[in-house]
């Protein structure tokens, strides 16, 4: 009885003590386009967390739950950034470290900075503007064409009738 109780305990203690060390903050931005639950948390490309909750605060700003997985000690003058992680457009937030003693704790309301306008996402504007204008093009050039086929039929049925 009395081994079966210690190893009842000595199991408590070792799951207890294995359990994360998770440090949930909120973060305040005013834009979340494209940003789901469950987007990641970076620092320099390693992931550290992920996104719990998004959900609105007014009209104009959105509060942003992040769960930090592993207890990185995090300045408080750190930027929190919402950015295009990969080609595909998927969001995530990346965290560039400040230098401050000051630790980011566990329940703290931080405020996200604007997101950069990477390369990538410069040449997908580049490349969609440039689509916008060759699809309108075609959409004249077509159109010019009906037009004219339509003039031909008309002047074709106006020959017929004489």
């Amino acid at each position: 009885m009395k081994n079966t109780l210690a190893l009842v305990f000595l199991f408590s203690v070792l799951l207890f003590s294995c359990a994360k060390n998770d440090c949930k903050i909120n973060l305040v931005s005013e834009k979340v386009e494209g940003l789901d639950t469950d987007a990641i948390v970076t620092i320099h490309g390693f992931q550290v967390g992920e996104v719990e909750k998004v959900e609105p605060i007014n009209n104009d700003k959105v509060n942003i739950q992040i769960d930090l997985h592993r207890d990185p000690a995090i300045p408080a003058d750190s930027k929190f950034r919402i950015e295009n992680m990969d080609f595909f457009g998927t969001k995530g937030i990346t965290i560039e470290l400040g230098s401050e003693k000051e630790i980011i704790e566990s329940g703290d309301k931080l405020y996200a900075v604007k997101e950069r306008i990477p390369m990538d996402d410069k040449l997908r504007n580049r490349i969609s503007t440039l689509l916008d204008h060759i699809s309108k093009e075609k959409s004249n050039d077509s159109l010019i064409y009906e037009l004219q086929r339509l003039n031909d039929n008309l002047e074709h049925f106006n020959l017929k009738k004489l």
